[in-house]
Order: structure tokens, then C-alpha cells, then sequence
């Protein structure tokens, strides 16, 4: 936990879902408040209709400040 607000950078990657087919793949800055030991980021899924098992995307973290 961070007396200050830590802002960390984010991108997406598919392991077994893919990029447009299964999901919005983004990138962007997410911000942990001071205090707090979470943040949030909205992963948009694509509903293609097909059948399918469950699949995994990674969020890879990096350059905190």
C-alpha cells in the first residue's frame, strides 16, 4: 500500500482467447489510488456465437510510478 497514487501501465494479450474474436484488446494507464491495493480495468468480450470452451487472455503490468 502506496501513501500515493501509483498509476501503472496495461496491454492485453491472448493465451487462448484471440484478439477481436473473443475479445477488445486495449491498452492504457490504470490508476491505484493512495491507500488502496486494487485498480480496475474493463476487458470488453465479443459474443461470436460459436460454442466454445473457456479461454484465457493475460493483462501484462509494467512501468509503475
Amino acid at each position: 500500500m502506496s501513501i500515493h497514487n501509483v498509476s501503472v501501465s496495461y496491454a492485453m494479450s491472448g493465451v487462448t482467447a484471440t484478439a477481436v474474436q473473443d475479445f477488445v484488446s486495449t491498452t492504457g494507464i490504470v490508476i491505484i489510488t493512495s491507500g488502496s491495493t486494487t485498480g480496475a480495468i474493463q476487458i470488453t468480450t465479443v459474443d461470436n456465437l460459436l460454442y466454445e470452451s473457456s479461454e484465457t487472455l493475460e493483462v501484462h503490468l509494467s512501468a509503475p510510478v
